[in-house]
């Protein structure tokens, strides 16, 4: 069933510099403009019987806005307030729904939740997948903002589906992951953002971003200069499971570390052009991020550099599904300035854009495998697990392919992983007792841990309160939770989304996107603090507060107990 609900109006503020941007990004409309009304949707899946919710704006200021999900649904089943008219028009047909209809509950938070504002909607009342479009009366306010749409789970939240339909929804929440995820954007609500009102973001306009200077990533915390190199890899012992006639499984391996000295050697580049483009468009986000601005964003890291002399820990890095390894570069530098080895794994034809070597950038083909053939997410973890089996063996074992490797202490080993790539560290830590410690950033479990757990190894939880508060939306963590067999913390942040945890709130503000509530630089803060405090703790003994409870000096992080 679907229902519509409108909600209140906003107020607009004071057009405000970029240092005086305000922390919630929900725009409304400028004087003599009506003021907008956000209608809610809620799906319930006849297949998953798991919730979807979707905060609709107005795209174009025109009083339409264009609704995208994955769930199965019956358009006759549709229903609206009495004082909301609600037209749908999938293909040429149109469905007036009823007023007076009772609606369903649905999720009445501050914030909606983000997700995929670049999908299609399909279902049996629809058939073939389409576009549909639904018109609201009175028209909605123009320029309001666009917040996507995502599974009630929240983004890389999973179910227990029979088919391929039932996939579709839970699928996207891993597969937008993100930029799709954490802004729910498209080239077309960047554009209506614009016209809104530009106050928001370092490069409001479409012409101010592709002229915009590059984005340069947060400086790392650290004593140590950083040093970066990339590893092609290639296990040729396994055959890849989205493209088995691929020659191995091919891995790309961005390794970060603790340099001899600063300066020398080049800047380390961010991603390749082709890379940024894919990943840009597939998220939807076209021309509100230029893919030459994208990839030109400066890093802290230098390319043909010694390491510094000493044993590092090596903690292993997994991307969120759909996305590079380049999303997670600022962690990545700030671990390696505070002594540890970083490798972050690229895990071939689960990103929109990979580029190896001879210059070929590979294709998201899981994606289509998971959201069209209904292929399971844990065939993913798993095999990302298997994946980091095999960098493991080729950085600590008898031949490994960086001739510094010995650098790394193969006995103080982690994993932490985005969404899909969060996941991930948990079935890494299952297949594979070499990894130590292990976080997951906001990531949905779509696989159950053995019965022996984790074998009493340190695990930490740090993810979004709306979406992974104990008893939230996402019951994956809760259920994860008494698995979870040695020292353990579970942690939400408030303000939070889905993409706090990685990049993409240093490249929302810097292109201009609407944003969550917790500030860029304070949530680049957070995860910097706690992931590396987690990793000093149990991978070199480190003691310390931190975990004892809430600190004053973050009081965005909520302690969970469950």
């Amino acid at each position: 069933m679907v229902t519509f609900r409108r909600r209140g109006t906003g107020a607009r503020a004071p057009a405000l510099t970029p240092e005086a941007r305000p922390r919630s990004s929900r725009d409304s409309p400028g004087p003599g403009r009506p003021s907008p009304r956000t209608v809610v949707l809620a799906v319930r899946s006849a297949v998953t019987a798991a919730g979807l919710i979707a905060h609709l704006f107005d795209l174009a200021g025109d009083g339409t806005a264009r609704i995208v999900t994955h769930e199965p649904f019956d358009a006759r089943d549709l229903t609206a307030d009495p004082d909301t008219t609600v037209t749908w028009r999938p293909r040429a047909a149109a469905h007036d729904l009823p007023a007076g209809h009772r609606p369903m509950p649905v999720v009445d938070s501050e914030d909606p939740f983000y997700g995929d504002a670049s999908a299609t909607w399909t279902g049996p009342g629809i058939g073939s997948p389409s576009g549909a479009t639904a018109f609201l009366e009175p028209p909605l306010g123009r320029g309001a903002s666009t917040r996507g749409i995502t599974p009630r789970g929240g983004c890389g939240a999973r179910g227990r589906a029979s088919s391929v339909t039932g996939m579709k929804r839970i699928v996207r929440a891993a597969a937008a992951a993100a930029l799709a995820c954490s802004l729910a954007l498209s080239a077309g609500t960047a554009a209506g953002a614009a016209e809104a009102g530009a106050g928001v973001g370092a490069h409001g306009g479409g012409a101010d971003r592709a002229a915009a200077p590059p984005l340069a990533l947060p400086v790392p915390t650290g004593p140590h200069p950083v040093g970066s190199t990339v590893l092609p890899l290639v296990d040729r012992s396994r055959t890849d499971p989205w493209v088995p006639t691929a020659d191995g499984r091919r891995l790309m391996v961005t390794l970060h570390y603790p340099a001899a000295r600063a300066g020398g050697g080049t800047p380390a580049p961010y991603a390749t052009r082709e890379e940024a483009r894919r990943v840009a468009e597939g998220l939807g986000l076209g021309g509100a991020v230029p893919a030459d601005v994208l990839a030109a964003t400066r890093t802290h890291s230098r390319t043909g550099v010694r390491p510094a002399p000493g044993r590092r820990p090596l903690v292993l890095l997994s991307p969120g599904f759909s996305v590079s390894r380049w999303t997670l570069t600022h962690l990545a530098e700030d671990l390696a300035s505070r002594g540890y080895v970083v490798a972050s794994v690229d895990h071939a034809y689960e990103s929109y854009g990979i580029t190896l070597p001879g210059g070929e950038t590979l294709p998201c083909v899981a994606c289509a495998a998971l959201d069209e053939e209904g292929v399971p997410g844990g065939v993913v973890t798993a095999t990302r697990a298997a994946d980091m089996r095999f960098v493991l063996d080729r950085l600590t074992g008898p031949r490994p392919a960086w001739r510094h490797a010995g650098v790394i202490d193969a006995r103080r080993i982690g994993m932490a992983g985005h969404s899909m790539g969060g996941a991930s560290a948990t079935a890494t830590m299952a297949a594979d007792r070499r990894v130590d410690a292990g976080v997951n950033m906001d990531g949905a479990f779509w696989e159950d841990l053995p019965a022996e757990g984790l074998r009493g190894r340190p695990f930490l939880l740090l993810g979004t309160d709306e979406t992974h508060r104990p008893g939230g939306p996402d019951a994956t963590w809760d259920r994860m939770w008494p698995r979870l067999d040695g020292w353990r913390r579970w942690l939400t942040v408030t303000g939070s989304t889905h993409g706090t945890f990685s990049d993409f709130p240093l490249i929302e503000r810097h292109f201009g996107l609407p944003g969550p509530d917790l500030a860029a630089d304070r949530a680049v803060a957070l995860t910097r603090t706690y992931v590396a405090a987690f990793f000093d703790r149990h991978l070199r003994g480190a003691s310390g507060g931190l975990f004892g409870g809430p600190s004053p000096d973050h009081p965005e992080v909520r302690f969970q107990n469950p």
